[in-house]
């Protein structure tokens, strides 16, 4: 991820490597922060935030995806397995593919986030802290753990 501003090394220092939407990630300290997103003349369906919802959300049944990825080094190439909650389809099976769209529409309806247009492109403004809220919520009521065994599950990391 990039970032500009005055806090931007802030944002982007020590980006896990696993789980990099997660805690300590530049998702999770753009929301810290009190940051917003804004999207110009993107669909809704595309808001990169809604990725560190998936991973706070207590969700069973998680898809993760492990692979194998390189990183430039002093000493050259270094391959590293990195692991990492699968983020190219939904991140449980049942939602459609598009439902972040759906969660942003059903937060933007609430009356939450700002609308409009920056030159001619539809743009969305909202708190990342506000719709990343909204969307665990969303989550962990249409697709959150069913009983006990799964909140167990989940706090020890089985989910």
């Amino acid at each position: 991820m990039a970032a500009i501003g005055a806090r931007a090394e802030w944002i982007t220092a020590d980006h896990p490597l696993d789980y990099g939407y997660g805690p300590g990630s530049p998702l999770a300290k753009l929301v810290a922060a009190g940051g917003k997103v804004l999207m110009v003349g993107a669909p809704l369906d595309t808001m990169t935030l809604l990725h560190h919802a998936e991973h706070l959300s207590r969700v069973p049944g998680k898809r993760i995806r492990r692979c194998e990825v390189p990183f430039a080094t002093a000493a050259g190439t270094q391959w590293r397995m990195i692991e990492e909650f699968e983020t190219s389809v939904p991140v449980v099976p049942g939602p459609d593919d598009d439902y972040f769209a759906t969660i942003v529409a059903e937060f933007l309806a609430a009356g939450h986030g700002v609308q409009g247009t920056i030159g001619e492109a539809a743009s969305t403004m909202v708190e990342a802290a506000a719709i990343t809220a909204f969307a665990v919520d969303w989550l962990e009521q249409h697709y959150g753990c069913a009983n006990e065994d799964d909140i167990s599950n989940w706090r020890s990391g089985v989910a």
